[in-house]
Parts: C-alpha cells; sequence; structure tokens
C-alpha cells in the first residue's frame, strides 16, 4: 500500500474525527474507487481491507448499513489474497461489521431471533480468536477479539459463556479497560437475575469498574460512565436484601486427588455455579449448588414438582459424571491402568491409541452430549410441548438439535416457544444453531456419532500411510479439545436451563399476581 494512499486514509480517520463526516466519506468512496480497480491482486486486497475499516467505522457512526454491507463484501472478496498470517485481521473485521450492522438493526426490536449478523458475527469472531492467537498478534486485537465475542454472546442471552470470553480476553491482556468493564456487565446482568447471588456478583462487578477506572486509557465519557456505573452497583448492593446469600467459602479437598480434580474444574470453568465468575474469589473450588428455587403452583399435581426436581438432579449427576470422566482420562491411575490388563490389540503400527483413556476421553464427550439431550426433554416437558398442536415433535424421538424444530436453520425461535419471553430458553436456543450441521460447533454431535455409533481412532503420532484410510482419525490433542469443549457446553445448557425455570416463575409470579409459586427445599 502507497504512502500517499495510506496518508490520505489517515485524513479520512482526522476528518472522522473532526465530525466533517461528509467528506471523509466523500474521500473514502474516492480511495474505495482507487482500491476496486487496482491491478495487483495482493495490493489491492491490502487497501480494501484498509478501506473496509474506514467503511465499517463510519457507516456504524453515521448509521449507514450500505456502508457497512460494502465493507463486507470487500473484506468477502479479499480473504483469500491476505496473507494467512494476516487473515484474523479480515475476520475481526468482518466480525466487527457484522456487529455494527447487528447493533443497528437492534433498534428495530428484532426479538428472539438469531438473525444472519448475529450468527456471522460470533462466527467471524471466533475464526479471528483462533487465528490471531496462533499468529501471535499484537495482544490487544487477540484480547479485543474476544471481548467483542463476549459481547455478541450477551447479545444472544448467553451471559454465562461471555464471561469466559472476558476472562479469555483478560488473560492475554490484563490491562484492558474495556475487556474488565464488559465482564463487569456481564456479572451485573447475572446478579439481576439472580437474586440469592447478588450481593457477591455485585461486588465483583464494582470491583471490575474500578479496576477498568485504575487502569486508565478510557475517553472521558467512558470514565464518567464507569464512575455513575461504580456509585450505581455500590447503592444497589447496599439496598438489595439478604436473602440467603449462599456461602462463598466454598469446598475443602479431602486428599490430593480431590485437589488435582478441582483444580481441573477450576481451571477449566466447569462448576456449575455463578460464584465461578468472581476472578477476586478466595477459594476457586466454589461447586456445584446451583438448582432452581420454586416452581409455579398451577402446575397438576405435586408428583410434577418432584418429576422436575428428579430431572434436575439427574441431568446434573450425568454433567458431573462426564467431568469426571474428562478429568480421569487426563490423569494416570493404578486402577485406570489395571482395565486394560490382558487384553491384546493386534496390529497397532498406525500409531492409534487404545488405552482405557482415551475411551474415557470418548465417553466424556458422550456424556456431555447426553446432558444436552436432557436438557432437550426437561425442555419439552416442562413447555408441555407434547400438548402443543403447533409442535410436531414427538417425545420419543426429542433431542436438543430436534426440539427447535425448523429454527435451527431459519434461526427464529420456533413459535411453540415464543409464549415464554424468556431470554435464557432463547440462549439455549443460540446455543443449538451453533451445534447443529450448518454451525460452527458442528464438530462436537459429528465426533459423538461416530464414537457412539461408528468408529473414531486417535492418534498420539499418525503415520503417513493408513491401512484404513476409509477410517475416521483425529489426534488426540484435537479430540481432547472437542471433548473440554462439549463439557463446557453442557455446563453452560445446565445453567441456562436453570434459569429458563427461574425466569418463568418470575413470570408467572408477574403476570398471575394472585397466584402462588411453590418453593423448593434445596436452596438455589
Amino acid at each position: 500500500m502507497s504512502e500517499e494512499f495510506n496518508k490520505r486514509l489517515q485524513r479520512v480517520s482526522q476528518l472522522m474525527q473532526e465530525s466533517k463526516l461528509g467528506s471523509a466519506k466523500d474521500l473514502l468512496l474516492k480511495l474505495e474507487d482507487e482500491a476496486v480497480n487496482s491491478v495487483d491482486e495482493a495490493h489491492k486486497a491490502l487497501q480494501l481491507l484498509e478501506v473496509s475499516r474506514q467503511l465499517n467505522d463510519l457507516g456504524a457512526g453515521i448509521k449507514d448499513q450500505e456502508l457497512i454491507q460494502r465493507a463486507i463484501k470487500h473484506l468477502n472478496e479479499c480473504i483469500s489474497e491476505i496473507d494467512a498470517l494476516e487473515s484474523g485481521d479480515v475476520y475481526f473485521c468482518l466480525g466487527t461489521s457484522h456487529q455494527s450492522l447487528l447493533r443497528l438493526k437492534t433498534a428495530e426490536a428484532i426479538r428472539y431471533q438469531d438473525i444472519e449478523d448475529l450468527r456471522l458475527a460470533r462466527h467471524y469472531f471466533r475464526l479471528a480468536t483462533k487465528q490471531i492467537n496462533e499468529s501471535n498478534s499484537e495482544d490487544y486485537w487477540a484480547s479485543a477479539s474476544w471481548t467483542n465475542y463476549g459481547n455478541l454472546l450477551i447479545d444472544a442471552g448467553r451471559v454465562f459463556e461471555s464471561v469466559s470470553a472476558y476472562n479469555r480476553a483478560l488473560e492475554i491482556k490484563p490491562d484492558l479497560s474495556w475487556a474488565l468493564a464488559q465482564k463487569s456487565r456481564a456479572v451485573c446482568l447475572m446478579g439481576d437475575k439472580m437474586p440469592h447471588y447478588r450481593s457477591a456478583l455485585y461486588s465483583e462487578a464494582e470491583r471490575l469498574l474500578r479496576q477498568a477506572i485504575h487502569h486508565g486509557g478510557l475517553t472521558q465519557e467512558a470514565r464518567d460512565g464507569y464512575l455513575k456505573g461504580v456509585k450505581v452497583l455500590a447503592t444497589a448492593n447496599e439496598s438489595s436484601p439478604l436473602v440467603s446469600q449462599k456461602s462463598t467459602e466454598g469446598l475443602k479437598p479431602a486428599d490430593a486427588v480431590q485437589n488435582e480434580l478441582f483444580q481441573f474444574i477450576a481451571e477449566n470453568d466447569l462448576w456449575l455455579s455463578p460464584y465461578s465468575a468472581i476472578a477476586s474469589i478466595a477459594n476457586p473450588y466454589v461447586g456445584d449448588p446451583f438448582f432452581f428455587s420454586g416452581i409455579p403452583a398451577d402446575l397438576p399435581n405435586q408428583e410434577k414438582l418432584i418429576r422436575y426436581i428428579s430431572f434436575l438432579n439427574d441431568i446434573k449427576n450425568e454433567y458431573v459424571l462426564g467431568r469426571y470422566f474428562l478429568f480421569q482420562s487426563q490423569s494416570l491411575s493404578s486402577a485406570i491402568d489395571a482395565v486394560a490388563v490382558g487384553v491384546e490389540f493386534y496390529k497397532t503400527y498406525d500409531h492409534a491409541n487404545y488405552s482405557a483413556y482415551m475411551q474415557l476421553l470418548k465417553a466424556a464427550l458422550k456424556q456431555a452430549v447426553a446432558v444436552l439431550d436432557k436438557v432437550a426433554f426437561f425442555l419439552f416437558d416442562y413447555c408441555n410441548l407434547e400438548a402443543n398442536p403447533s409442535y410436531k415433535v414427538k417425545e420419543n424421538v426429542v433431542s436438543f438439535l430436534r426440539l427447535w424444530e425448523n429454527g435451527l436453520t431459519s434461526g427464529i425461535l420456533p413459535c411453540a416457544f415464543m409464549g415464554y419471553e424468556n431470554s435464557h430458553l432463547f440462549a439455549l436456543f443460540t446455543l443449538a444453531r451453533d451445534l447443529y450441521s450448518q454451525g460452527d460447533w458442528k464438530s462436537v454431535m459429528e465426533n459423538r456419532h461416530k464414537v457412539t455409533h461408528r468408529f473414531l481412532i486417535l492418534h498420539d503420532e499418525q503415520a503417513d500411510f493408513q491401512p484404513n484410510a476409509d477410517i475416521p482419525r483425529k489426534p488426540i490433542a484435537e479430540f481432547r479439545a472437542n471433548a473440554l469443549h462439549a463439557t463446557q457446553i453442557a455446563r453452560a445448557a445446565t445453567m441456562y436451563l436453570v434459569q429458563f425455570v427461574e425466569e418463568d416463575v418470575r413470570n408467572y409470579a408477574r403476570n398471575n399476581p394472585h397466584g402462588f409459586v411453590s418453593a423448593i427445599g434445596f436452596p438455589f
């Protein structure tokens, strides 16, 4: 890219800062035309990348969707010409552009739709986080990618996952004020909807905002806004009722094995507790106390209440077992070593790994999907979909993907669920959208199908020649990452299910002031 072209791009930025938006647009369109007509394809791609950044910034600033769409068009055209080490920048720009369109369209009151810009923004920021991290790019861009991704998860109702994304951003750049503030927002949103955890979550949100202010690098407007947020949180915390505050003391490991297990769970963000969002907590071994606190009392009978308690107990039991399988697959044990004593494997010269540890790893992934399917049946039963004439899926074929009928393709929450007005139901729906055959996380379901119904051979080292080329094979490290991700997805789905019931109870109480909510003895 020529020095003269770069100077004029900088002039566009200057004009935008001076609020001379008309002049900025005129100059930018001239530069766009020059870039499009460049004869050198590699040179053209770099020019279009920089022009597209400006088109998006200007389009977002003046609320011009057409400018942002032009940026997206150019970015998609130039991706094949950009060096692999720079492709993370293109993905970041594409994610930012779709995010900008989403912000403009949100004003049109699109509710409970996983619209294409929301899906594509998630998609491109996932690619950006992977590519930027692998290329050892500047810390800021890697951290910004994770932060933007976290923001999009909040847009999809997926607050628990957003906290994990912000944690990744802060691991890369601990002093990024923007990431600290956005995590504060997520933790605050959790506190808004969880009165039993509210005090601790609001305190953490306040701490994060103070930390963001301390690190600086903020505009005066942002700093004033954060200071106001600190005051609001402090006041809200003082006035919030102290209702059954859950202890933050956490679990005490009884022995070295338990300590190793608890450490594995904490490091991989696998506890079923909102307290896992609190980085400042003294003991990170927060346990799995999460449970819904009540059920609308107009359910047909008391047995129905017991039914849902049993369902959730079973879901949690399936989850903690899968989580243990994952841990044990990584931890040497004489008991596990003894499983295959005396078992002979024939012709293993293709470097396939046949061991109980590999089977535990596969079992962990299968358990994660089993949790998702049980979450689906809970929803099917709780929402009484069997009796809904608009709903076609029947009890004997309910699964996490089938639950949402044709909504996975359209991105529109099925009408059978629309009456709930429940953000956590939408979170589960968009999570399913990421897992289905066209989603970014489809490998979880594909791998589960292979290890359950077909074959999948795992390798620590693959030979150049494979005697059975038609058998699916994966490196162990790749499958291990997939199994961990599946377990994290199962954790998120379980937490969204609990919050779905909690939000439904609140909606019921609000809409039925003379109704009654049956409280569950187990504390939330």
